[in-house]
This record gives structure tokens, sequence and C-alpha cells, in this order.
């Protein structure tokens, strides 16, 4: 039972310029492929269909940033968000924010939620 791992919200972190800058409650990655039909003069119907850019949309939700870790989120820009689970590593490159929500107390500043795009996605296995 040792060699099994349970991941903690330790394990989702963002990373800027090689640093965990925040730690995350949860995610949600929603992937969109674009297609383009390739169409035959006359015929009613696509010859083929050609795969296109992918492009990577991830809601996160409850982004607490690090102590001791001074950055303005709203001016962070192609950073890393990186998702380690028991048998992987799953990574997101060149991601820029879309959209924040923040929430904050006195002693916990937290943003609610993040959307962000990313431009690559990675898997290394552990």
């Amino acid at each position: 039972m040792s060699g099994i791992r349970i991941p903690t919200s330790r394990d989702i972190y963002l990373e800027a310029e090689g640093i965990k800058v925040a730690a995350v409650q949860s995610y949600q990655v929603k992937t969109k492929r674009e297609n383009r039909e390739i169409e035959v003069f006359g015929s009613a119907y696509p010859a083929a269909s050609l795969p296109g850019r992918t492009s990577y949309t991830i809601a996160l939700q409850k982004v607490l940033i690090q102590q001791g870790v001074d950055i303005d989120f709203y001016q962070l820009s192609d950073f890393s968000l990186v998702i380690v689970k028991p048998d992987k590593r799953i990574i997101f490159t060149g991601c820029e924010w879309q959209e924040i929500s923040e929430d904050g107390t006195l002693s916990m500043p937290c943003l609610e939620r993040v959307v962000i795009t990313a431009s690559k996605r990675m898997v290394i296995d552990v």
C-alpha cells in the first residue's frame, strides 16, 4: 500500500517561471478541435475531414496564491498548469487567463474561479 499516493490540492498548481505560485482545489478541462471538411465539386458529401487546431479551456476553482509569493495574478502571462495524478503528470503550457472571479477575506486571499486557455497539453508518465 505504500506505493499508492492519493492526490491532494497541493497536486494541482500553477507554475510561473518554474516556481509554484498557486494551489488549485479543483479543475474542469474542455478540449476543442476545429475540423476542416474537404469538399468535392458536385458531391453532396465531403470527401474527407481533416483535424485542425486544438484548444484547451480550463476552469479552476479556489485558486490559493502560495504564501511568500508576491505575484499579481492579473499580470500573469505565459504560465503553466500542472496536474499531478498517481500515475502521470499533465502539464498545460502557454497559459493565459481569460476570466477571474475573486473572493477574499482578511486571512486568505483566494481567487474563486479562474478560466484559462492553454496552447499545449503534455502527459508525462511517472
